[in-house]
């Protein structure tokens, strides 16, 4: 299945269609994504990704990249592994894609939208879009949460 898919790195830039496919109450909503947008985390990037099947869209996601810091870990009364982490996390400088939402675990971070595709293919399309996105974002790893088997 040819998928396309467009990335936006803030909401105020996505169209209009994710405003208007998703619930209110949905995690996905404008209300609850600014909340995250507007925190000033210094770490994370947000990605608003609209995957399309034949020019139509079918599914809503977002994802954050986290760029993973030592002050991410709780070691600082161990000071050679303090100072090694510190040294080792400055030269490699990873990032991992959080497929949802890396602080909330209440709601899903994906939503399909229309008639388009069937639920047996939904998983197919759903894997290809965070593929896209590693690539996209050059993660060094990924962070797959609150995904439901299907």
């Amino acid at each position: 299945m040819q998928l396309s898919f467009e990335v936006y790195r803030h909401l105020s830039e996505a169209p209009e269609i994710w405003k208007d496919s998703v619930k209110p109450d949905s995690g996905l909503s404008q209300q609850q994504l600014l909340i995250f947008e507007q925190a000033g985390l210094t770490h994370l990037r947000f990605f608003y990704v609209i995957t399309k099947f034949q020019n139509e869209a079918i599914l809503l996601s977002y994802y954050q990249l986290l760029s993973v810091t030592p002050d991410h870990f709780n070691c600082r009364d161990k000071p050679f592994q303090h100072h090694s982490l510190n040294v080792a996390l400055r030269t490699v400088k990873p990032t991992l894609l959080v497929v949802g939402n890396l602080f909330r675990h209440d709601t899903p971070f994906q939503q399909f939208i229309g008639s388009a595709i069937p639920e047996s293919e939904q998983g197919a399309v759903f894997q290809q879009t965070f593929e896209y996105m590693l690539d996209f974002c050059k993660a060094s790893g990924i962070f797959l949460k609150d995904v439901h088997a299907s």
